[in-house]
């Protein structure tokens, strides 16, 4: 790996991604708990996607200038690789989920990350075959959390809700642990 990938992003170049992929019209970009999601299916999936694929998977077609989309590209790098290290070296997963406020209280929202881990599934089902039949129990809360993210009426109850977060970190890396194996 590149030197320029290892160091991790900080929180102004997450929220410059964040900027990038609210800046646009058109309805074919990710938001960036979205696209952590998705990148991190790519990863526990094993990898192997062409950058330029999974870019154009994330942000479809930015219309921009060269230069800044090769900054763009080189902060999605670094945000792939932090989190393919963090996995592959077992440091705590944690989601990059996005807060929301609602009457004067701030909360975590996951269902983002969820919806983009199982789009990277979905882009991908040859990548995870079996497995992903295999580990049902595994994705069950990713799933679960993913459907609050549509426009369908889903609904948890608090404590189901704090459930699936708390089993999202460790069912990630039993996801990454077999597919690596596989």
């Amino acid at each position: 790996m590149s030197a320029q990938f290892d160091k991790p992003l900080s929180d102004e170049e997450l929220a410059e991604l964040d900027v990038f992929l609210l800046d646009s019209d058109a309805n074919d970009r990710l938001q960036i708990d979205e696209a952590h999601g998705y990148l991190s299916s790519l990863i526990v999936g094993g990898g192997g996607i062409d950058t330029a694929v999974w870019l154009s998977d994330i942000w479809g077609e930015p219309e921009c200038s060269d230069e800044f989309k090769a900054r763009m590209s080189d902060l999605f790098l670094r945000l792939y690789y932090e989190t393919e290290l963090g996995l592959r070296e077992q440091h705590p997963f944690e989601p990059l989920v996005i807060e929301e406020e609602e009457e004067g209280e701030v909360y975590e929202v996951y269902d983002g990350w969820c919806f983009g881990f199982m789009l990277g599934i979905a882009n991908y089902q040859e990548k995870w075959g079996s497995v992903a039949k295999e580990s049902e129990d595994l994705l069950a809360p990713i799933a679960t959390l993913a459907l609050l993210h549509s426009d369908e009426d889903h609904e948890l109850s608090d404590e189901e809700y704090t459930t699936c977060v708390d089993l999202l970190p460790g069912a990630v890396f039993e996801l990454y642990r077999i597919m690596v194996k596989a």
